[in-house]
This record gives C-alpha cells, structure tokens and sequence, in this order.
C-alpha cells in the first residue's frame, strides 16, 4: 500500500522535532527553583488562556485563528530558557490543536511538530546571541531589558522562517505544487504577520520584567495587557466582519433581481483572487483585492438600474450614462463604511477604466490603473463572457481566449492577459462554474473549504 507523500513529511517533521527536543540544554531547566517552576506552570496557564480566547478569521478563502501565544512564549524563553520554551509549546500546541481546535491526527502532528522545531531553532539562535535565562541568574541580578533585545530577535527570525517554510512545504506536498511557487506566496504574504509579531515583542519583553519585579504577582498583572490586545484585535475583526456581512448581503439582493447574474460577484472575486495569487500578491493585498471583486457592482442596489440590467436589447445612450454611474455611486456606499479601505475603493472605482484610457469614470490609462482595477475588469469580463445573457448564450473557452487576445492592450493589460492564458485561468474558472450550475454554489464552496491544507494557526 502506497503511503501519501504528507504523511511522510508529517512523519519526518516529527522525527525532526523529537532529536531537537534531545538536543534542547535541559540542564538550565533541571536547575529552575520551585518557585520558577511554579512561575512556569502559572505562565502556561496564561498560554491556555490565550489559547482558548483565541478567534477565528477568514482572509480571502483561508482561514485560521488569531492567539497571543507568542508573548507568553517568549516571556517563557526570556525567563526559564529555551529547553523550558520547547516544553511549553509543546504543551500548549498539542493541548490546542487536540482539544480547543479538535484537529485530526495528521494536522495535529504536523502543527505540533512544526511549532516544536522552530522554537528550539530559535532557542539555539537565543543562547548563540548571548541570551540567559534570568531565573538562572543570581539573586542580586536585575532585568537587563537592553541587554534581552538582541537575544530575542535572534530568537524571532529563525521561528518565523521555520514556521513559514515548514507550512509552505506542507501545502506543497499535500496539493503536488511547486514548492518555490507556495513559498513565494507564502512569504508574501507574511510580513504583516511578521510586523504584527515585532511589535508585540516589546509586550513580551515586558511580561518578563513584571515576572523579574513583582514574581507570581507579575504575571497575573500582564493579563490586563493581554486583555486589552485581545479586545483591540477582536473589536477591529468584528467590525470589519459585520461590514463584510452587511455588504455580501447587499450583494445578494442585487443578484436576486437578474438570474443571469446570481453568483456573478463571488465568482469574480474567486477569479481575481486566482489570478492575485499567482502574482504573488501580500496578504493585505490579496484581502483588499478580494473584497472589491465580491462588491465591484454594488452600485447597482439600487433600484434605477434594475430594469436597464434585465433588458435584453442593446441599451440606449441614456441607459448606458446610468450603467456607468453605477460605479461612482458604489464609491460613495463604500466611502461611508469605515472599515473599508481606500484600495477597495479604488479597485471598485476603476474596474471598468480600459487600458487605452478609454474607460470610466476617469478615463486613465496602463499602469495609472490601479492593479486591483485591472484585476477585477479582467475578471468580471471573463466571467461575463463565460456565463448566458439575455442577449447571448456563454462563450466557449477558445472563444474568450481570442477575445482576451483582441482587447489585449487596449480594454485589458496585456501582462494579465498573458498570465491568464498562461495559467490556463479561463479553463478552470468555466469548470468550476460548471460544478457550481451541478451541485449549486454552496456545494462547490464547502468543497473548497474541505480541500486539505494544514494551516500554520
């Protein structure tokens, strides 16, 4: 029986975190008082905190779960050293991804074992650079914050490259991609996790003063910050999803009125979001990217332009000044969201601005367009030219792709139009609006979700 390349890799990530485990100096944790191994259980029980707080997002169509569990670990190292900093990850991921995220037996392993191999990577880089465990530091010794910075980022950059490289290959193995591919992307996409993980060091840092001054006492105050982060990221996520479910359902009740065009904007934003990723775009990027492709029609909520959308005929003059308006009035709704950032704005505004300078609202040209603009008019043209309208039957394959090659250059950027066709995006866009018309659309996406990818969260 043929074992699957993941479960090999699983296999030797385990094995790998295992010998580094041996290999972690477990002398400096035999040598921790009973009062500093009380300050150890203590300061996991803050980890499980976090851990059990933690909330689920979803960016574009991944999703994961945002923690602050990296405080308490590097809290954990600063104090206790870097063989206490494998134990405690170990305990706390496997705790986590058991029992709080109900994970299988693979993932689990897999997310376990990772997280493992980074920290006593970082662990290592942590004592090259000098760092010591202050609990192992004589009694009359004070906390030298300076003197921990340099240690601690050593520490950092080898956890966050492990981290990151081991996920990539494992979603490299599991879907039979190119590793260089999933790595670009995956890299990409990391810096505002990156950014995020430098600022709150300072935190971390801080945790294992109060620890060094005030002992047990400090640790039950550093959950006050902890608190307050956790209630900064939660409030800014549930304002930003209650915006998201608020303009998904503007969306619908636009798609309602045409039949011709239901699931036009999820299937636009599920196309744009293929083609942002294989431009490698960042995180941020690819979520302010997504989220214009979903609501690039939403000007047409209102009322006036229904019967000019369902007109089977050619418009009018007239008609098509109220079809473009379309775009400045979805401006104006979107303006008035708070949460909804101007590269959304932007993208929505300009996805009908054509290469030559041609188009509207702004009649710009090339590059001027912003990439999300062109991205999206890509996209919804595809997808229009792939679907029926009441005044044509769906395009076939060939035909959009001599379409794209006519309109290259002057409607759409050429370099898109290239990787498009390069990618074979027309092809897999038509087949999964083909599943989409066999199992209805809340079928294929369920299938998207259960497609297996292990996640870093």
């Amino acid at each position: 029986m043929k074992i699957h390349p993941i479960r090999i890799y699983v296999g030797v990530m385990v094995a790998i975190a295992a010998i580094l485990t041996l290999l972690a100096d477990w002398s400096q944790f035999v040598a921790l008082s009973g009062s500093s191994l009380g300050g150890f259980v203590l300061l996991t029980g803050l980890a499980l905190f976090s851990e059990i707080s933690a909330f689920s997002h979803r960016i574009a169509r991944e999703s994961g779960n945002s923690s602050l569990v990296f405080l308490p670990l590097v809290a954990c190292l600063l104090l206790f050293g870097p063989a206490a900093a494998v134990l405690f990850i170990a305990v706390i991921a496997a705790i986590a991804e058991f029992l709080f995220r109900k994970k299988d037996l693979l993932r689990g392993l897999f997310n376990t074992a990772q997280y493992v191999i980074a920290t006593a990577l970082g662990g290592f880089a942590f004592a090259w650079a000098g760092g010591e465990p202050f609990a192992l530091l004589p009694a009359s010794s004070a906390f030298d914050v300076q003197a921990q910075a340099l240690p601690v980022f050593a520490f950092g950059l080898p956890l966050f490259l492990t981290n990151h490289f081991a996920v990539a290959v494992a979603i490299a193995v599991a879907h039979e991609r190119s590793i260089r591919e999933v790595l670009l992307r995956t890299f990409g996409k990391s810096g505002i996790a990156l950014l995020h993980d430098v600022v709150v060091l300072p935190v971390a840092i801080a945790v294992a003063y109060l620890y060094a001054e005030m002992g047990w006492f400090g640790l039950v105050v550093a959950i006050v910050p902890f608190g307050l982060i956790r209630y900064v990221y939660l409030s800014k996520y549930q304002l930003e999803q209650a915006n998201r479910d608020l303009l998904r359902a503007l969306i619908k009740a636009i798609e309602i009125r045409d039949p011709y065009t239901s699931g036009h904007s999820l299937r636009v934003q599920r196309l744009s979001e293929a083609i942002g990723q294989h431009l490698g775009l960042s995180e941020r990027h690819m979520t302010d990217l997504s989220a214009a492709a979903l609501v690039h029609d939403i000007g047409k909520i209102e009322v006036v332009y229904e019967e000019i959308i369902q007109k089977p005929g050619p418009l009018s003059e007239k008609e098509m000044e109220v079809i473009k308006s379309h775009v400045t009035r979805g401006v104006e709704i979107l303006t008035s969201l708070s949460s909804v950032s101007p590269r959304i704005i932007r993208g929505v505004r300009h996805h009908h601005e054509s290469f030559d300078g041609t188009g509207y609202p702004d009649r710009i040209s090339g590059k001027e367009i912003p990439l999300e603009g062109r991205i999206i008019k890509l996209a919804d043209a595809i997808d229009a030219m792939l679907s029926d309208r009441p005044y044509r039957k769906a395009l076939g394959t060939d035909a959009v792709h001599t379409e794209l090659a006519r309109c290259a250059g002057t409607d759409f950027d050429p370099d898109l139009v290239r990787l498009i066709v390069e990618h074979d995006l027309v092809g897999q866009h038509r087949k999964t609006m083909e599943l989409e018309r066999a199992l209805g659309p809340r079928d294929v996406m369920k299938e998207d979700v259960n497609t297996f990818v292990i996640s870093r969260n």
